[in-house]
C-alpha cells in the first residue's frame, strides 16, 4: 500500500503490490511467532507430546496466511490495470474520446501517468478531464484489492490456528503445501516456456534458439514430473502408515 499522489488531500491510496508483500510477509511472521507460542502452550496445559513441533505449527499458520494473499496480489496486480481503464473508459469524461485506437491509447495513457503520479501534468490536452476519473478509479480498486487480500490474509490464518492441537500433524501439512506451491510454480513456468516457443513458431527465429527454448521446457517438466512423483508418493506414504481418520 503506497500513500501519496497526485491528489492534494493525502488519503490516496495506490495498489503497491512491493509494498502488499511486505505487509502480508509481516502478518505471516507474526502468524509463525501466534502459531509456535499456541502449541506450546497447548502442549503444556494438555501435558502430553506435540505430534509435530512447535516450529511447525507455526510455519503452518504462517503459510496459510502468506500463500491465499499473496495469490490474490499476483492475480490482482494484472487484473486491476483492465479494470480501471474500463471504469474510466465508462465514465461521461470518456465519451469524447477519439474512435482511433492509437491517439485514444495516448489520452488514456497521458491521464493515467498523471493520475498515479508518474508525471506533473497532461501532454495532450484532451487527456486532462481522464486524469480525475482514472484517479478515482485507481483508489476505489486499490481499496477493494487491499480489503480482500486482508481479508483472504486474516481468514487464512484464523483458519489454521484454530486448528492447533496437540496431536495436529503441522509437518505433513506443511510439507503438502510446500510441495503443492513448488508444483504450481513449475507448471507455470512449464506453461510459460511452451507458450514462448509457441509464439514464435511463425517467426524467422533460428533453429538453435528454438531448440535452447525447447530443451528448457523439457528439462521443467521433468523437475514437474520428479515433484509431482515425490507429492504423491508422500501422500501415499502418509495414508499407509497413518490409515485411521485425524481428528484434528
Amino acid at each position: 500500500m503506497g500513500c501519496g499522489g497526485p491528489d492534494d488531500n493525502g488519503d490516496d491510496v495506490t495498489f503497491n503490490a512491493a509494498a502488499l508483500l511486505l505487509l502480508i510477509g509481516g502478518l505471516a511472521l507474526i502468524g509463525w511467532l501466534a502459531g509456535r507460542a499456541r502449541s506450546a502452550l497447548l502442549a503444556g496445559r494438555a501435558g502430553t507430546r506435540l505430534h509435530s513441533r512447535p516450529q511447525y505449527h507455526g510455519w503452518y499458520v504462517a503459510l496459510w496466511l502468506f500463500a491465499p494473499a499473496a495469490i490474490f496480489l499476483a492475480v490482482w496486480s494484472s487484473m486491476s490495470p483492465a479494470l480501471i481503464t474500463n471504469a474510466v473508459l465508462a465514465s461521461p469524461e470518456a465519451q469524447s474520446l477519439p474512435a482511433f485506437g492509437f491517439e485514444r491509447g495516448a489520452m488514456l495513457s497521458d491521464a493515467r501517468a498523471v493520475a498515479q503520479g508518474k508525471q506533473a501534468a497532461v501532454r495532450i490536452a484532451e487527456a486532462a478531464p481522464l486524469v480525475k476519473p482514472y484517479a478515482d478509479a485507481t483508489h476505489r480498486f486499490a481499496w477493494i484489492g487491499i480489503a480482500a487480500m486482508l481479508a483472504l490474509a486474516l481468514a487464512g490464518g484464523l483458519y489454521a490456528f484454530t486448528r492447533i492441537k496437540p496431536d495436529f500433524r503441522a509437518r505433513t501439512r506443511v510439507e503438502r503445501i510446500v510441495m503443492a506451491l513448488l508444483l504450481i510454480a513449475s507448471l507455470v513456468a512449464i506453461l510459460t516456456t511452451f507458450g514462448i516457443v509457441l509464439s514464435l513458431a511463425g517467426l524467422l527465429v533460428p533453429i538453435p534458439f528454438m531448440a535452447l527454448d525447447l530443451l528448457t521446457g523439457l528439462v521443467q517438466a521433468y523437475i514437474f514430473a520428479v515433484l509431482a512423483m515425490v507429492f504423491i508418493s508422500s501422500t501415499v506414504a502418509e495414508a499407509t502408515e497413518h490409515p485411521e481418520t485425524e481428528k484434528d
